[in-house]
């Protein structure tokens, strides 16, 4: 297995279907003495990007409303 130049691996089908891996699956690197490995993130649990997942919900408006808003239309 190789790292693409984007940084990208290619995890292999059936270790993705034993461990429950999908497109929508988070995963995290960690660091473990002269290892690095890769961790399935339970679900729920928070991110970086889980901090403004669906900020615009919570203003109770439409998505491409708050957008017009923001470009002065």
């Amino acid at each position: 297995m190789k790292i693409t130049d984007r940084g990208q691996v290619t995890i292999p089908k059936p270790l993705r279907e034993r461990f429950g891996l999908t497109s929508d699956t988070g995963v995290e690197f960690r660091e473990e003495g002269h290892n690095l490995v890769l961790r399935k993130v339970a679900a729920g649990r928070s991110s970086r990007t889980a901090k403004v997942f669906g900020i615009l919900n919570s203003r109770g408006v439409r998505t491409d409303k708050v957008i017009e808003e923001l470009r002065g239309r």
